[in-house]
């Protein structure tokens, strides 16, 4: 049975009360790491000391550009 969700090894950023601010490794042309807002309504966190895993609905990280 094919599940439709991800999850996302990463580190939680930023947080606000309806949003976080993943870094999932990448970075942007000038260096800077990259940051991903996901709606906390859509996404699960699993947090770590050394890594966060996100787990959230396929189409949500497609339409990120994380998958």
């Amino acid at each position: 049975m094919r599940s439709d969700l991800v999850d996302i090894a990463c580190r939680v950023r930023r947080e606000t009360d309806d949003a976080i601010a993943i870094a999932d490794g990448s970075t942007l042309p000038d260096g800077r790491e990259r940051w991903t807002w996901l709606p906390k309504s859509q996404v699960e966190i699993e947090r770590s000391e050394k890594i966060d895993t996100v787990t959230m609905p396929e189409w949500l990280a497609k339409k990120k550009g994380l998958i």
